[in-house]
């Protein structure tokens, strides 16, 4: 039940990590046309975007840019995740990043106001270590996924994530 566990976790965070909007996503807070967000929705979506950009280029300054010493993670294998270490968190990012080579979120839709960002996409990618608990070199495509995070000061302070169990369970290899 904890193999499940973990990789539960691990296909979650590595979702989130590696969305990677179209064009449209990755335009400057400038370029974008009015979206009728509070300037505070506006910060928290563009700080969980930047996230997203730590999966793409590896730079792991950006994790405490974006996540909150203390946050909490629900979505962790067993018990929460809490953010006290912020070297220990930017170690466990990077080993998730790690799992998964040409990671790739496809967001579908994403919603903010001034307390949540809430973002909807399809996570692919190909299984690079067997602690994704799917095997090696197995692609994974359009593993749907839903990601709330609470947000203060700019900041990340709760995380929680959910994905269809059916789309998890048909690139796990037998146990």
């Amino acid at each position: 039940m904890k193999a499940y566990q973990f990789v539960f976790m691990t296909m979650i965070l590595l979702g989130l990590a590696a969305c990677q909007g179209s064009s449209k996503k990755e335009e400057t807070t400038q370029d974008k046309p009015s979206t009728g967000l509070s300037a505070t929705a506006q910060k928290n979506l563009d700080q969980i975007r930047k996230f997203h950009e730590f999966f793409v280029t590896g730079d792991v300054n950006i994790i405490s840019d974006v996540i909150a010493v203390g946050a909490i993670d629900h979505s962790a294998p067993g018990e929460p995740l809490v953010a006290n270490n912020m070297d220990t968190v930017k170690a466990y990012f990077t080993k998730l990043r790690s799992l998964f080579t040409d990671s790739k979120m496809t967001l579908l839709h994403e919603w903010a106001d001034d307390e949540y960002v809430v973002q909807w996409g399809s996570f692919s990618g190909t299984s690079a270590d067997p602690a994704s608990g799917v095997p090696v070199g197995q692609k994974v495509e359009n593993m749907l996924e839903v990601h709330i995070s609470k947000m203060k000061d700019g900041k990340t302070i709760e995380h929680w994530s959910f994905n269809q169990i059916s789309d998890l369970m048909k690139f796990m290899g037998p146990k």
